[in-house]
């Protein structure tokens, strides 16, 4: 019970064990034949793929989109994942590309590195052998972070226009 088989963690957790999670898409129209695809993708991913399937922009001014447009992996069968995702949890932090995963227990204060492709249960923490990518990623995972403190303060939206009354009509 609780078991996430042979990934580390468990719920709440930001290690694999809690956020690795089997996906289905059913779309027989639109899809073809069924496969199976090991690129990583994100509940962040459902909005810019539905905006890029009704061939729509974002109303409003551009905003960050932490997602990306799953088409590619849909119609073509690409299996690169073009911005990594950003995960937030208590004191945990994570960024996921196509092959590392950078990990933080203690809000940024420490990383730890996995290669995901080779180490998928997370068992061999390569920080300290590859600081390059460490410093890398981190910056990227706190500018996310902040992004996303931004579009909790509402700095990332448009301001509501005020709505007009009869009084205000000619």
């Amino acid at each position: 019970m609780g078991s996430a088989g042979p990934f580390r963690g468990r719920k709440r957790s930001l290690h694999e064990g809690g956020i690795r999670v089997p996906g289905i898409l059913y779309w027989p129209k639109g899809l073809g034949k069924a496969r199976i695809t090991r690129l990583p993708c994100s509940t962040s991913d459902i909005y810019p793929t539905v905006l890029d399937l009704l061939g729509l922009a974002p109303a409003g001014r551009p905003r960050p989109i932490d997602g990306i447009s799953l088409i590619p992996l849909l119609r073509k069968g690409e299996e690169v994942r073009r911005r990594p995702m950003g995960f937030q949890s208590r004191n945990q932090l994570a960024l996921v590309d196509d092959r590392f995963k950078l990990y933080s227990k203690d809000k940024g204060r420490s990383w730890e590195l996995y290669d995901l492709q080779a180490d998928p249960s997370e068992t061999k923490d390569l920080a300290a052998e590859k600081p390059g990518i460490v410093r890398s990623m981190a910056a990227r995972l706190l500018s996310w972070k902040a992004s996303c403190e931004r579009s909790l303060a509402g700095k990332d939206y448009l301001p509501r226009t005020p709505s007009r009354t009869k009084k205000d009509m000619p």
